[in-house]
């Protein structure tokens, strides 16, 4: 006999009360609701926040971009506008030597002069001339300009104490100025200084022949002092990199003397006019453009991407600073009002801990008119009455040994009715009777099955031969014996099926299909697939049409309580209805029960069943 004990008291409290304390294998199961609430507000604020900041990340990574290249644009177009206008100049005041009447005049007048020339008759020309290029370069400062004859006559704007301007026929690239034409100019760029006043070591120089027809009667050399173009290219700071490049890559022009006539270490980058390149030199991004000036010479500037976009990160920075201050204050207050608001539920769950312990005269001390009060309320009426229902319980479980043991006294063993029908039944035939020991053992078996047998699900083979012991005993009470056929495929003999599944649809064929009288009942089985197919046919009465309608709504439906048949008649009584519904409790919806009839002909009923039961309850 199965011994009932009391129940343990934090069991109790789990049945009864839904759970007081959740206990679960997880980390995230192990937080109180206190912490769970504090990280969700957490996550919540700082996840939109995060994410926020990502996605201006992203969308304004572009913008910043094409702001930096339009800024860095923007200061190459004002330090190229400065820096034209000195090659203009250089190129205005070679044009007007060339095209002025008197100089052309006094040049060429010097170009033809020979050892029979004068003296005075040459000064007279080289004043024509300086006294033009003195009228020009008036208004241009820290310009030095040379006119030289292919005769070796010259006329120089400096001093020629320490040089000889003829020197320059011997430079490389005077020889190339024979192929050009009289509108050409020869970019020279960076070319040491000449010019004994200045301590530079470079002067920025142009040069263009002078010609009548094929006739070279001389040739301007125009230099221009660096400092000016150098200060400007030092104003866009120290981080931003601007000089003079040639179209071989070669620095006329830098704020560092040593850089000038190197070669650019970035020069293939170079990108066209408008455009910009965009790489890495080390750990920082740098932005390269450049402007043209002359068909040889281009403005070059490198600069830093961040120096470029260091306003706008500024402002970024200080408006992230001022984001993530006010989400601090924010998290930190919200964190101080949910301890205090949660702090009740804290209460609740050190007095369920104390309970739990078996104290069960603890009580809440949590008042209030929120939600929280009131389930503190509800708590410790739950509390009173799970005391009320322990000893209800302990009085009920006394009350259950005790009737226990009074059917254990009455109780009469099922052997002892067994072997005495048995005893009985020997006698019979003995005797020679042996239709009606036939009955007798028949009538064992069923009994045997209804009262010994605990199982729910037996084999079919079982479960046939015990509808055949019932159809026996049912043809005993009749003069018109029902007569069963079997058709039962070898492969489903052992299959599990509900204990007492064909009895009721055998019985329900016998009281409504024949009526009480004769006819035949075919049960046969098969395999289809994984499921068993089982058939009960017989070839009755048969229901009409709208009558078997109403009955499969009645049936499977459970649209009225009332199934057909009499409850009360029968071996077991419980009906086609309760055979739908112990199916429906242990397959689920995995089966299928369908009634066909045609009146006249019979009624034939149609199960299938799935080799398992899909999650049902077996002991149905």
């Amino acid at each position: 006999m199965k011994q009932e004990t009391d129940v343990p008291v934090s069991s109790f409290l789990h049945k009864r009360a839904g759970g007081v304390i959740v206990v679960g294998s997880g980390f995230w199961r192990r937080l109180t609701i206190r912490s769970k609430l504090i990280f969700s507000i957490v996550v919540c604020l700082v996840l939109p926040a995060v994410i926020s900041v990502l996605v201006s990340f992203v969308w304004t990574r572009d913008v910043l971009r094409d702001q930096a290249v339009a800024s860095s644009a923007e200061s190459l177009s004002a330090a190229n506008l400065f820096v034209s206008n000195h090659v203009k100049n250089m190129v205005y005041v070679m044009n007007f030597i060339q095209f002025d009447d008197e100089v052309g005049y006094a040049t060429r007048a010097l170009s033809e002069a020979d050892p029979t020339t004068s003296q005075a008759q040459l000064l007279e020309y080289k004043q024509k001339i300086n006294k033009t290029m003195d009228t020009v370069l008036n208004s241009l400062e820290k310009m030095y300009l040379t006119v030289l004859m292919p005769n070796g006559n010259y006329v120089a704007t400096y001093s020629t104490y320490q040089f000889d301007p003829r020197q320059f026929m011997s430079e490389e690239w005077f020889s190339r100025m024979n192929a050009l034409s009289g509108y050409d100019v020869l970019w020279l760029g960076a070319q040491k200084n000449y010019v004994s006043s200045l301590g530079k070591p470079y002067l920025l120089t142009v040069a263009k022949p002078l010609r009548s027809g094929a006739l070279t009667y001389g040739y301007i050399i125009v230099s221009i002092e660096m400092d000016s173009l150098q200060q400007l290219f030092n104003q866009y700071g120290a981080s931003r990199e601007m000089m003079l490049v040639n179209k071989d890559g070669t620095i006329e022009v830098h704020t560092d003397y040593n850089r000038i006539g190197t070669k650019f270490a970035y020069a293939d980058r170079i990108p066209a006019d408008g455009a910009y390149s965009l790489f890495k030199i080390g750990n920082e991004n740098m932005i390269l453009q450049k402007m043209s000036l002359t068909s040889n010479w281009w403005l070059v500037s490198l600069t830093p991407y961040k120096e470029e976009i260091r306003k706008i990160e500024g402002i970024r920075r200080t408006d992230l600073m001022i984001e993530s201050f006010f989400l601090i204050v924010f998290i930190i207050v919200l964190l101080f009002l949910v301890s205090r608001f949660t702090r009740p539920i804290a209460q609740l769950v050190q007095t369920a801990l104390k309970i739990e312990t078996g104290r069960l005269n603890e009580r809440a001390a949590v008042r209030g008119e929120d939600e929280v009060g009131r389930l503190g309320h509800v708590f410790n009426r739950m509390l009173d009455q799970i005391e009320r229902m322990m000893e209800l319980n302990r009085v009920e479980q006394e009350l259950k040994r005790k009737a226990e043991l009074a059917m254990l006294q009455a109780q009469i063993n099922p052997h002892f009715l067994f072997n005495i029908l048995n005893s009985i039944r020997l006698k019979m035939m003995m005797k020679g009777d042996q239709e009606n020991a036939g009955l007798l053992g028949s009538l064992s078996s069923l009994l045997r099955m209804t009262i010994s047998r605990t199982d729910e699900f037996v084999p079919l083979h079982e479960e046939v031969e015990v509808n055949r012991h019932y159809v026996e005993l049912v043809n005993a009470r009749h003069t018109e014996p029902i007569e069963l056929k079997l058709s039962l495929a070898s492969d489903t003999l052992m299959r599990k099926v509900p204990r007492f599944l064909l009895q009721p649809l055998i019985e329900n064929s016998y009281l409504h299909g024949f009526k009480q009288k004769g006819g035949t009942v075919w049960i046969s089985s098969r395999i289809e697939g994984e499921s068993l197919i089982l058939e009960i046919e017989d070839d009755g009465r048969g229901i009409p049409e709208d009558r078997l309608k109403e009955l499969r709504l009645r049936w499977f439906a459970g649209l009225s309580p009332q199934i057909v048949g009499d409850r009360r008649r029968g071996m077991s009584g419980i009906g086609i209805q309760n055979v739908y519904e112990r199916l429906k409790l242990i397959y689920r919806d995995d089966f299928e029960f369908v009634i066909d009839s045609e009146p006249g002909k019979g009624t034939r009923l149609r199960l299938r069943l799935p080799n398992k039961p899909e999650g049902g309850n077996e002991n149905v």
